[in-house]
């Protein structure tokens, strides 16, 4: 059925969310001031049904490549 199918293919894409689509979601988790926080990542990760990679994973590798840099409790600022 259509909606089996639909569902099979949300299925696959929650197991690893592309590059891009990671991008996206940290520009979304940033607000107006360009602060990103670790509850609104986890939220709209949460919201587009990716458990992989973890909020913590996706700050962890911006912060690795010095795209982002720690400014508070569970918060970051961007630098690119």
């Amino acid at each position: 059925s259509k909606v089996k199918k639909e569902n099979l293919r949300r299925e696959a894409s929650r197991e690893r969310a592309g590059i891009n689509t990671i991008h996206r979601i940290l520009r979304d988790s940033t607000d107006a001031q360009g602060i990103l926080t670790l509850a609104r990542l986890r939220d709209n990760l949460a919201a587009e049904g990716i458990a992989e990679p973890t909020a913590e994973q996706v700050v962890g590798s911006a912060e690795e490549e010095g795209v982002v840099h720690r400014s508070g409790q569970e918060q970051w600022r961007w630098l690119a």
